[in-house]
Formats: C-alpha cells, sequence, structure tokens
C-alpha cells in the first residue's frame, strides 16, 4: 500500500490556519482572555525630520502573553496624515486587539 502525502502548499496553508486558530486572531484582530497590562510610558525625543510622526507603543499578544511594542518615529505614506493607534476593547469577558493604521 502506497501512502500518498498532501502536497506543500496543502500542508503550509493547514498549518497557517491553526496557526492563527491557536492564537486567537481572526477577523484581522487578536482577541484574548486577560485585559493588557496599563500603556508603558514612552519618552518620546524630537522627530529625525519635520515630516516624521510619533507611532506610539503598544501592547500586542504574542499566542502566549502580552508583550510591549516600543514606539517609533515613521513618515506617513502618501495621502495619510493621521495614525490612529492600536487599541484593546473589552468585549464580554474577552479583549480585543484593533492594530494601529494610517488614516
Amino acid at each position: 500500500m502506497k501512502i500518498r502525502s498532501a502536497p506543500i502548499w496543502g500542508r503550509l496553508a493547514t498549518g497557517g490556519l491553526m496557526l492563527l486558530a491557536a492564537s486567537g486572531c481572526m477577523g484581522g484582530y487578536v482577541v484574548v482572555e486577560s485585559a493588557p497590562p496599563p500603556a508603558r510610558v514612552e519618552v518620546i525625543g524630537d522627530p529625525p525630520r519635520p515630516e516624521f510622526v510619533w507611532v506610539a507603543g503598544y501592547w500586542d499578544w504574542s499566542g502566549m502573553d502580552y508583550v510591549w511594542v516600543p514606539g517609533r518615529w515613521e513618515v506617513p505614506p502618501h495621502g495619510h496624515h493621521r495614525w490612529v493607534p492600536d487599541s484593546w476593547e473589552r468585549h464580554g469577558k474577552k479583549w480585543r486587539h484593533s492594530r494601529g493604521r494610517w488614516d
């Protein structure tokens, strides 16, 4: 009897879907059971050049725990001028993280 293996792209896609489900990432946002820690206070220096905008740090979810992502200076993409920061919102007993974006 010959055992056939699924094509590599099929195994990769299945593994990726399992990873997304395990991390709680659905519909473009992450859902977790525990509230994020309070935001850290960041020291914001002067921008490298006038066109730079400060993108504040935020708590991200690693799949196991919260991880602080430090703030940084960025040049807005053409046509965008305002940074909408990352946010965590309570939904019942869970917390949902919405990624920051340029608006």
